[in-house]
């Protein structure tokens, strides 16, 4: 399936951002936008992403394909900057009573009179529009981006969502609740009715209506069938390998002993986890800095009123995603690691990240805490710092030297 490119760490990519600048970003949740971002685009295949002015804060709204309407540019139809009209729709809560109100909209208009914004409702009648009294879109721009795990077909805008993937679940879903029922209760009644001949041919099964039989030959009962536990077993095994095979995946990805395969197959399945991420990822990037350019605008044009710090032009948003975690052989790894260290092609860096499956600047901070904390231990530590000599590694005294 669609592998979540699961972001872990942002940085804002100018040294000269004020402190006050990264706490407005920290404020409005991009990091967990980001997530639904991913998780939903990875199931809906087309979601739209708004860098909305809520509660005087800049929040990445996040709308899935059923909320919100495009009017596509019939010179890009697969651009929402573009789109002459984008419109939102607003659930409204439910009242004290229990009454579900009808759906307000938000519409972003672009045309030859300018850049407007209107609220109403489903039948058109206009409301007091809170973000701009004056129905006028003082952004210039349509505050949205949309984000896909690729290109739509010539003159689409909308992706298909992951119908194999939702079928799977319902799938998968099904035959556990089987399993469940069998294991738990051990029964799945079937009505059983033999010599039925001359009985009451649609017997009620009720204390208000018992069942009276006419002859001694007929008999009513409810037979147990076998649960069959290993052939419900097989069949969500079946499913989840046909399910990894027709995601490009190894057969036994999502298999329930995949931890058990050897370390070739683990190490064949994080590869093809980490190719199924790097393809989406030029859609993220893109997507992620169109969508920090509406975030500086809608946080500019916001910024005087409240009094927050204006972003300036050169201020970039970046991203680390975590490794995919690969298997390695430990002994292997430790004797290969000597080398590498050596030589400069690996660092303690790399093999934190490696390990933990963090970012690389968090394995550096992790790697520097450590060093802090080495220099604590005494010197005849093995973990200590007081090597020998530059560079060497401390010897157990009960350990000689061999000579080549």
């Amino acid at each position: 399936m669609g592998t979540p490119t699961v972001v872990t760490s942002l940085q804002l990519g100018n040294n000269g951002t004020s402190g006050s600048v990264v706490g407005n970003i920290a404020d409005g949740g991009i990091a967990a936008s980001l997530q639904t971002l991913d998780t939903w685009t990875c199931l809906f295949r087309t979601t739209l992403c708004q860098p909305a002015w809520v509660h005087g804060r800049v929040q990445w709204l996040v709308h899935a394909p059923y909320l919100y309407a495009v009017f596509q540019d019939p010179d890009d139809p697969a651009s929402v900057e573009t789109a002459p009209l984008v419109s939102i729709e607003l659930p409204q809560l439910v009242d004290t009573v229990g009454h579900s109100r009808p759906s307000h909209f938000m519409s972003w208009v672009q045309d030859a009179d300018g850049w407007r914004c209107y609220m109403h409702d489903a039948g058109g009648r206009m409301f007091i529009n809170p973000l701009f009294p004056d129905n006028v879109n003082g952004y210039g721009l349509q505050p949205f981006t949309v984000w896909r795990p690729y290109e739509p077909a010539p003159g689409e805008f909308f992706l298909p969502p992951d119908e194999v993937l939702w079928a799977f679940q319902r799938n998968v879903n099904a035959q556990l609740t089987w399993l469940d029922f069998a294991l738990r209760y051990q029964a799945a009644a079937v009505p059983v009715f033999t010599n039925a001949a001359g009985e009451k041919a649609d017997p009620t099964l009720s204390p208000a209506e018992p069942l009276v039989l006419i002859s001694d030959r007929a008999d009513f009962k409810f037979a147990q069938p076998q649960p069959n536990i290993k052939q419900l077993e097989d069949a969500i095994e079946n499913a989840l390998r046909w399910e990894a095979v027709s995601r490009g995946l190894p057969p036994d990805t999502w298999s329930k002993d995949g931890a058990t395969r050897n370390l070739a197959a683990k190490k064949m399945e994080a590869a093809a986890l980490e190719m199924q991420r790097e393809r989406r990822r030029p859609f993220y990037d893109v997507a992620l800095r169109r969508t920090f350019e509406v975030h500086k605008v809608v946080g500019n044009y916001h910024a005087a009123e409240t009094g927050r710090t204006r972003y300036s032009a050169d201020t970039r948003l970046g991203y680390e995603l975590a490794s995919v975690p690969v298997p390695v052989d430990t002994f292997q790894e430790t004797q290969a690691n000597v080398s590498r260290f050596r030589d400069g092609t690996w660092s303690p860096v790399d093999q934190i990240q490696r390990e933990r499956g963090c970012t690389k600047s968090e394995a550096r901070r992790i790697w520097e805490r450590n060093l802090e904390d080495a220099k604590m231990l005494p010197p005849t530590h093995p973990g200590s710092q007081a090597s020998p000599a530059a560079g060497g590694t401390q010897r157990p005294p009960d350990v000689q030297a061999s000579s080549a």
